[in-house]
C-alpha cells in the first residue's frame, strides 16, 4: 500500500496525484459505446467525432440525472461516472492507502453522497472530501480571493476568504460557459477558415472533424506566446494549413469570455486576487481580456487542488477518521502555518 492519493474530480479532467506529484494525465468526462464497450476518458474522447450518436460528456455535470438517453438505455449518469473514475482509479495504481477527494463547489449534497458510494463500490478507501478551489487556494496570500474554473458545460467562480483561515465562501455558476460549447465554436470557426481559404471542409466526414479537434488544443496553445499559429490538416489533395490570429480566435470566444468576466464583477466588489484554474489559464487571450476589465490574474498550475489537499490532509481528515457516508465536505481549514 501506498500514501495518500488525491483525486481532483472535475469532468474536464479527472487528475490523480500523490506525493510524488501527478499520476498520469488528466481523463476528460468522455464516456463512448463502441460496439458492445464502453470507453472512457481519453480513449472516449480522441472518437467523439467518430461516433457522435455514441458519446456521452454529461454524467459529471448531471451525477444524480435519470436514465440517459440512447444508445446508454438503463445507464444512469452514475453509472458512466463509476466506469470513469474506476479507470483513473485503477491508472493510478488502486493501492493508495487512502484516497482524498477535491470536488468542486458546485456539487449538490445529493451528488456527493453518489460519488461517495461510487467510490465505496470500487473499494477505494476514502478518507476526506474537500471543496477543490479551496485546496487550489493553499499558499496564496491572504486577502479575497477568486478562484475561475471552466467544466465542459458549466463555469465554476468561487469566492475564497483566506484570513484566519481559508473559508470558501459563496459559488456563482453559469451555463452559459463551458469548454465542449466553446471548443466547438472554435473548431466551427477553423473550418469556415479552412473552406474560404482551400475549398477543404473538414466538418465534412468524421474522420477530419476528429483529426480537427485532436489539433485545435496544441495549436491555440502556441497563441500564449504568439499572435498567430499555423493549423494543418490532412485532406484529399494534401496536407492543407490555415493561420489562425489570436484576435479572431478571441473574437470567436467573446460569447463565452463574457459571462466569466460578468461573474467575476458580481463576486469581485471591492478587489479581489483572481486564481485561473489550469482549464481557464489556457485560454488563448482571456488574461488580457480580464486585465482590460481591470483584474490582474495568476494562472495555477496543473495539480494546484491536490498539492494543496496534501498539504492540509490532517485538517481534511474528519477528527473520528472513517469514510462513507458520514463524511464531511469540508469548506474552510485553518491558515497555512497555524
Amino acid at each position: 500500500m501506498t500514501g495518500t492519493l488525491v483525486i481532483e474530480v472535475h469532468d474536464a479532467g479527472v487528475l490523480a496525484a500523490g506525493e510524488e506529484g501527478v499520476r498520469g494525465a488528466p481523463s476528460p468526462g468522455y464516456a463512448l459505446l463502441d460496439g458492445e464497450r464502453l470507453r472512457v476518458g481519453d480513449d472516449a474522447r480522441r472518437r467523439a467525432r467518430l461516433l457522435p450518436r455514441r458519446v456521452c460528456h454529461r454524467f459529471w455535470h448531471r451525477l444524480a440525472g435519470d436514465d440517459l438517453d440512447p444508445p446508454f438505455d438503463g445507464l444512469r449518469p452514475a453509472d458512466l461516472a463509476h466506469a470513469h473514475l474506476q479507470a483513473v482509479w485503477q491508472a493510478a495504481g488502486d493501492a493508495a492507502r487512502s484516497v482524498i477527494l477535491a470536488v468542486p463547489g458546485c456539487f449538490s449534497g445529493g451528488e456527493l453522497g453518489l460519488l461517495l458510494g461510487i467510490a465505496g463500490a470500487l473499494d477505494m478507501p476514502v478518507g476526506g472530501l474537500v471543496d477543490l478551489a479551496l485546496a487550489a487556494a493553499s499558499g496564496r496570500p491572504e486577502g479575497r480571493l477568486l478562484h475561475l474554473d471552466l467544466h465542459l458545460h458549466r463555469l465554476v467562480v468561487s469566492e475564497i476568504e483566506h484570513g484566519r483561515e481559508r473559508l470558501r465562501r459563496r459559488i456563482e455558476t453559469s451555463e452559459d460557459a463551458g469548454l465542449v460549447p466553446l471548443y466547438d465554436a472554435w473548431a466551427h470557426d477553423a473550418a469556415r477558415r479552412f473552406v474560404r481559404r482551400t475549398r477543404f471542409d473538414p466538418l465534412h466526414a468524421a474522420a477530419s472533424e476528429q483529426r480537427l479537434y485532436d489539433r485545435l488544443p496544441a495549436c491555440l496553445a502556441q497563441l500564449a506566446t504568439a499572435e498567430s499559429a499555423a493549423l494543418t490538416l490532412p485532406a484529399p489533395q494534401g496536407e492543407l494549413t490555415i493561420e489562425l490570429g489570436l484576435g479572431d480566435v478571441v473574437a470567436a470566444a467573446e460569447p463565452f469570455y463574457r459571462p466569466l468576466i460578468g461573474a467575476v464583477r458580481s463576486l469581485a466588489g471591492g478587489g479581489a486576487t483572481l486564481l485561473l484554474a489550469r482549464h481557464v489559464a489556457a485560454l488563448p487571450g482571456l488574461r488580457s481580456r480580464l486585465a482590460e476589465a481591470g483584474y490582474d490574474a495568476v494562472p495555477l498550475p496543473r495539480g494546484a487542488a491536490a498539492a494543496g489537499v496534501l498539504r492540509a490532509e490532517a485538517a481534511i481528515r474528519p477528527p473520528a477518521g472513517g469514510a462513507g457516508g458520514g463524511l464531511p465536505f469540508v469548506t474552510r481549514l485553518p491558515r497555512e502555518g497555524a
